[in-house]
């Protein structure tokens, strides 16, 4: 009886330190599929929007925050954009002003740039949403050193797309100065973008 107790005990913390494990790695940079980065480099992008091509360049002078995820994404997207939405409220307005969030969807066979675009001004009409073809997505991605796979799946979407939950920060330079990590409060995150555009 007494050991059957302990062999239970045991299964129970394996359980749990596998869990514990699971929610540590929301972003699994660690286990990128062949052919993406495992260091980000960043450098240009380009994204498709409903009010016509926007690319990095764009926004010299900026800091900005690109997060790629799909607009059918079922919890992490709107998560992620919602913190960050909150955020930006914690901001003053001239330091708002000198911030763009992009959203750059990784499924470009359902998400349009109309879509897009609007999906993301839901969270904050300041917002840029946009998509590509598949070879720029996927040269975005790898130079980011993010990630996404299909997953097909017996939902009624069809698929679904398991991507990576990182905030990608850029300076106004347009050099990747660093990013933060999904789950991060909108205050941490407030800060980290006051420290990119500060003068």
């Amino acid at each position: 009886m007494k050991k059957a107790y302990l062999i239970a005990l045991l299964s129970l913390a394996l359980l749990a330190l596998a869990w514990t494990v699971t929610l540590r790695s929301q972003d699994p940079a660690d286990s990128l599929p062949a052919g993406f980065a495992s260091e980000p480099l960043g450098g240009e992008f380009s994204v498709l929007t409903a009010a016509g091509e926007k690319q990095l360049k764009d926004f010299r002078g900026k800091g900005v925050v690109l997060y790629f995820g799909y607009r059918s994404c079922p919890d992490i997207c709107p998560t992620t954009l919602g913190f960050t939405a909150a955020a930006l409220k914690q901001l003053d307005e001239a330091t708002r002003d000198k911030l763009q969030v992009i959203f750059y969807s990784v499924d470009p066979e359902r998400d349009t740039p109309a879509l897009v675009s609007e999906y993301a001004a839901y969270f904050d009409p300041t917002f840029i949403g946009g998509t590509n073809t598949r070879e720029e997505i996927d040269r975005s991605v790898a130079d980011y050193g993010a990630f996404y796979r299909i997953l097909e799946s017996d939902s009624s979407m069809g698929y679904l797309v398991d991507h990576s939950a990182r905030l990608y920060l850029i300076d106004p330079q347009g050099k990747l100065a660093g990013h933060i990590e999904h789950g991060t409060p909108p205050n941490e995150i407030a800060e980290r973008l006051k420290s990119l555009v500060a003068s």
